[in-house]
């Protein structure tokens, strides 16, 4: 009987992938090929990320340009930003442009314009020689101002070692002043006094008798003489008158070392008219404890303080009036210095 030929086995889907045999049991090792089962993991980030991202970026740009910018280039912004200050006026504030001199000028004659006296003032500002005022070259009455231009003619006298501040000086009967300010003029007749010392009462009590003195020393020649040098053409000893722009611009050359070149000279000059016995004025209108080299004189009807204001930005003031009420002319004067202060610091 013919055999039937043996068909061969087809694949089956059961059947292992391969085999190997195991030679220490003797059995076959089938491996299958099996899928493992994962989830592909995806190279697109969320939009939490990105946002995440975003924020680290602009915050480490920030950081660079912040260290980045200059000094300079962040005062650019401050200067900006100090245009405006604020100013507190009956418990209201309100915003203001800093001032230009023209705007200054307007401020201080619309406060003058119903004033019964008649005001001159001039301000200078030593920083940086801005200048401004009203009536700058009207002559007023000088009354005691005109002892500055006597002191300072004396003090460029000693500092040529012409006189010496230890000198002294015996009182007259006929140098007497009986009239306005001062003590000397109650002390007897030979009574010895330095030239240091007569400075300092001509300064700090504006006394009559000490600026007489010095007058009679030096001589009214040279007087005239040192004035017409500094250019102070509307100014007189004899007529005692003078402008706010001569009497101001004799306190800007001496701060500025002009007339007097030695520190001792020039500080000396600023002792003998600091703290004086008339503090009532430009000083009433400014911060306390503020220094404030000055000179006031009083006459009837006049009322004026010229003199030098030290503070982040130094200045020159200077007020002069005539035919000012006495209940109106201090008040006045302290007011615009007020404002002259608030105008530069």
């Amino acid at each position: 009987m013919r055999k039937r030929p043996r068909q061969r086995r087809k694949n089956s889907n059961k059947s292992p992938d391969f085999q190997e045999n195991d030679y220490a049991s003797g059995r076959k090792i089938s491996f299958r090929n099996k899928k493992e089962d994962f989830t592909p993991v995806s190279n697109k980030s969320t939009p939490q990320q990105r946002k995440t991202t975003i924020i680290i970026l602009l915050l480490t740009l920030i950081l660079v340009v912040f260290f980045w910018i200059k000094p300079q280039q962040i005062n650019i912004l401050e200067n900006i930003f100090k245009t405006y200050t604020i100013e507190i006026i009956n418990n209201q504030s309100k915003t203001k442009m800093l001032k230009t001199s023209k705007e200054k000028t307007a401020s201080i004659k619309e406060f003058l314009k119903e004033k019964k006296g008649t005001y001159g003032i001039y301000v200078y500002n030593l920083n940086d020689n801005q200048k401004y005022g009203v009536n700058e070259i009207k002559i007023f009455p000088a009354a005691s101002v005109n002892k500055v231009p006597i002191m300072l003619a004396f003090l460029s006298q000693l500092e040529k070692k012409l006189y010496f501040l230890d000198d002294k000086y015996t009182l007259k009967s006929y140098d007497v002043q009986d009239y306005g300010t001062g003590s000397m003029r109650y002390q007897e007749p030979g009574t010895e006094y330095t030239y240091d010392k007569l400075l300092e009462l001509s300064g700090k009590k504006s006394d009559n008798t000490a600026a007489h003195v010095i007058s009679n020393i030096l001589g009214a020649g040279n007087i005239d003489n040192f004035m017409e040098v500094l250019g102070l053409q509307n100014t007189s000893i004899d007529n005692n008158e003078t402008t706010v722009q001569d009497a101001g611009t004799l306190f800007v050359l001496a701060y500025k070392g002009e007339i007097l070149k030695t520190e001792n000279y020039k500080n000396k000059f600023f002792s003998y008219l600091t703290y004086t016995e008339f503090e009532d004025r430009i000083p009433a209108g400014v911060p306390e404890e503020t220094k404030v080299v000055h000179k006031i004189g009083n006459l009837e009807g006049v009322f004026n303080d010229c003199g030098i204001v030290f503070a982040e930005n130094p200045y020159v003031l200077c007020i002069l009036s005539e035919n000012s009420p006495e209940e109106e002319g201090p008040l006045v004067v302290r007011h615009l210095s007020k404002m002259v202060w608030e105008f530069e610091n």
